[in-house]
């Protein structure tokens, strides 16, 4: 056997080398077997295009939110916010129940800090109020919507959910409002969310989103002396304005919309995010577009102050749903 390998080693060492490139050859040029991936395990976060940013802002309308501490008709104090304009089904996911849609069927989705009903749980006042605008002037029709107020029979106020449904309020300290939307009941319906899917809150995490609210930045102020001087112009009477005093007051309240990713998730279940929130946001409509489809992902409620920095937390609509458990009537 020694004396066989002596003599042939260079033929053994050629047949090896051979076989070597043939093998080569052979295994890249052969078909692999692709690798299996489940796509649906697969989270691809989106961009919104310009209609679709259009189309659900046009559902996002401000709020301004008073209180009648001694339930004498005069109001005190006011808060403005964001709110989502939203029909029971979007609310709750449920395309089965179909009614004709009057103005008395739009709900106004928002923080309870916003329309005040935690100061008012607190401190035992004994009316709250809303008024309503949209962004837009709808064809001609202006852009206020109406009074808006917190009814307990039918809506919800959880001390855990920073979040109230505001309905249209027919009656005022007794007195039966006469005042009707100016805008049609068919724009009303057409400017309802849309009935999105909630984000699953398991593929979140990294995913961009969209916030949509007014935020103080970006309100236009006057000074009562520029009231004063706008109500001259236009041959107004000025005399109201002489029981109200020096003050500074909104004239417009734009609609802005920030972008970031769901960075974090609390321990509440609700989100972190990079989306810069400001006063005015809270009660306005946070949205994703996941594997091409838009979902809702909750509400901008919070600021969360750090030593250095702060964050924007958004309020979680799987647990807002869940905290609906009876539609209002």
């Amino acid at each position: 056997m020694g004396k066989f390998l002596k003599e042939n080693w260079y033929k053994i060492l050629i047949a090896v080398f051979v076989f070597a490139i043939i093998g080569s050859v052979l295994y890249f040029s052969l078909p692999k077997t692709p690798k299996i991936t489940n796509k649906s395990d697969e989270t691809i976060s989106g961009e919104l295009t310009n209609e679709e940013i259009n189309e659900i802002s046009k559902s996002i309308v401000q709020l301004e939110c008073f209180y009648d501490d001694n339930n004498d008709g005069y109001w005190e104090d006011e808060v403005y916010g964001s709110g989502i304009y939203i029909s029971k089904n979007s609310i709750y996911g449920d395309d089965s129940k179909e009614e004709v849609f009057n103005y008395l069927n739009g709900y106004v989705l928002s923080n309870a800090h916003v329309a005040q009903l935690k100061r008012i749980s607190a401190e035992g006042w004994n009316f709250n109020m809303c008024s309503i605008w949209f962004n837009e002037n709808y064809e001609k029709n202006g852009t206020y919507l109406g009074f808006f107020s917190y009814d307990e029979k039918t809506h919800f106020l959880n001390n855990d959910i920073d979040a109230v449904l505001l309905k249209y309020a027919e009656k005022i300290h007794g007195k039966k409002v006469e005042e009707k939307p100016s805008i049609p009941d068919n724009i009303l319906q057409s400017l309802l969310l849309k009935n999105y899917p909630v984000c699953s809150s398991e593929k979140i995490i990294g995913t961009k989103i969209y916030v949509f609210g007014y935020p103080s930045s970006a309100y236009e102020w006057e000074t009562s002396e520029q009231r004063r001087e706008r109500y001259v112009e236009h041959g107004w009477d000025t005399s109201i304005l002489d029981k109200l005093g020096d003050y500074v007051s909104v004239t417009e309240r734009n609609l802005i919309i920030f972008d970031g990713i769901i960075s974090g998730k609390d321990s509440n279940g609700d989100f972190y995010t990079t989306a810069k929130i400001d006063a005015g946001v809270s009660g306005g409509l946070a949205v994703a577009k996941i594997n091409g489809e838009i979902c809702i992902v909750g509400i901008p409620t919070w600021l969360s102050g750090g030593t250095y920095e702060n964050m924007g937390i958004i309020q979680s609509f799987e647990k807002i749903r869940r905290a609906l458990t009876t539609p209002p009537l």
